[in-house]
């Protein structure tokens, strides 16, 4: 899956392959951009859909159910709930 941002295109990748992994367990919607501002990806992410992600650190996240979704960084799992209000989760990782 390829995603044009601009005139770059920045490719989705195996979820665990990126630097930036997300998996849905129902329907949410993600929207990550890197250091230079590029979106990433922003768009529904439907049940049982997983992706991976590069881009530039820090990554900026916003995750419009959190409760719905599941997010690696660096192959580690990011506790979403202390970001979380609303079920909007709003983070940066580096």
């Amino acid at each position: 899956v390829v995603f044009a941002v601009g005139d770059k295109a920045e490719a989705a990748v195996a979820a665990g392959a990126g630097l930036l992994g997300v998996k849905a367990t129902g329907e949410t919607w993600v929207e990550v951009q890197d250091a230079r501002g590029q979106t990433l990806l922003s768009r529904k992410v439907t049940a049982g859909e997983s992706l991976g992600l590069n881009g530039d650190v820090p990554l900026r996240v916003t995750i419009g159910n959190a409760t719905n979704t599941q997010l690696t960084f660096r192959g580690q799992m990011v506790d979403l709930k202390a970001n979380t209000e609303g079920n909007v989760a709003r983070l940066q990782l580096n």
